[in-house]
């Protein structure tokens, strides 16, 4: 799905108080048209407290920040995406009385999303077969910490307990995931450059972390894996590795990203040796995904579809 920002403004702007912000939600309000001003409306409020249009914006905005731009960031509402719940329920206006709501959220999304700022738009993708009836739901905080410390976040931010499987688990059970989110958390893809003697042990310590991700549900998370694995055994001139790790690799960078990297349709390929950087013995240049699809030669792209076109009428 591709949503637009119905509000996109600054994050901080100097000299605005709540008041001046107010009066620019008015003016923004007005210029739109009337289904997404309503949309607006219409979406929940868990902070009553500073008033409807400001409760909604703080309820409901994402983060966004543009190329070139390491310094600003910006809040926007994209009426549908905002619609994508980390729980399912409404929150409570009457924060007074009832304090919170409990929900059956997710602390292991089914999707994800993305600013395009090529497109002006958020891009909401399927990380998981998704069944009809299903609620979609995205992350509202960082999945890999513990479930007491995204609790805390989530009931100081928006105000409710999140309910997931995740987060009713017996204690010793709750221990067990926190500690697997833990090492998911502490795994680092090893640095570039020629393998290392402990490439094994490496490429196990990986496999393992993506093995707990499976068990967490936590499919995003093993897209550094996937893409390491995949490179890994491109370096070692691994063809079963490469048919193995590739096509995951490639199926979860264009779940994340709807972009799926040319070099990894190599996998469908026989002769191997006509991949870039083939058994080169090293990761340079390899775990920048960008990077490596530029070393790809139009010539070599074209003999490997070819080949893999001429196979296919073969068989």
């Amino acid at each position: 799905m591709q949503d637009r920002p119905a509000i996109l403004l600054p994050m901080f702007i100097p000299g605005f108080g709540a008041a001046e912000l107010q009066v620019l939600l008015d003016k923004m309000l007005a210029r739109l048209p009337e289904d997404v001003r309503n949309g607006y409306m219409a979406l929940s409020n868990c902070h009553p407290e500073v008033g409807v249009l400001r409760g909604i914006l703080r309820t409901n905005c994402i983060g966004v920040r543009f190329p070139d731009d390491d310094v600003m960031w910006y809040r926007a509402v994209a009426i549908n995406l905002s619609r994508c719940n980390h729980r399912c329920a409404l929150f409570s206006l009457d924060l007074s009385s009832v304090g919170s709501t409990y929900c059956s959220g997710s602390c292991a999304p089914n999707a994800t999303y993305e600013f395009d700022p090529t497109k002006f738009a958020f891009e909401l993708r399927a990380l998981c077969p998704i069944r009809a009836r299903e609620q979609v739901t995205i992350s509202y905080t960082d999945v890999l910490r513990s479930a007491a410390s995204r609790s805390e976040q989530l009931l100081q931010l928006w105000h409710f307990h999140c309910m997931c499987s995740f987060c009713t688990l017996p204690p010793s059970e709750q221990l067990q995931s926190d500690k697997r989110r833990a090492e998911i958390r502490a795994f680092r893809v090893p640095n570039e450059g020629p393998l290392s003697r402990n490439h094994e042990a490496e490429m196990h310590a990986a496999i393992k972390a993506m093995v707990m991700c499976t068990e967490e549900q936590l499919w995003q998370a093993q897209r550094p894996m996937l893409a390491f694995l995949a490179s890994r055994s491109l370096a070692l001139g691994d063809a079963s590795g490469w048919k193995k790790w590739a096509p995951k690799a490639a199926a979860m960078a264009l779940a994340c990203s709807g972009v799926s990297p040319h070099y990894y349709f190599y996998s469908a390929t026989e002769p191997s040796l006509l991949l870039p950087l083939w058994n080169s013995k090293s990761l340079v240049g390899m775990l920048d995904e960008a990077a490596l699809v530029n070393t790809v030669s139009v010539d070599c792209m074209t003999m490997v579809l070819f080949l893999a076109t001429l196979h296919k009428s073969n068989n």
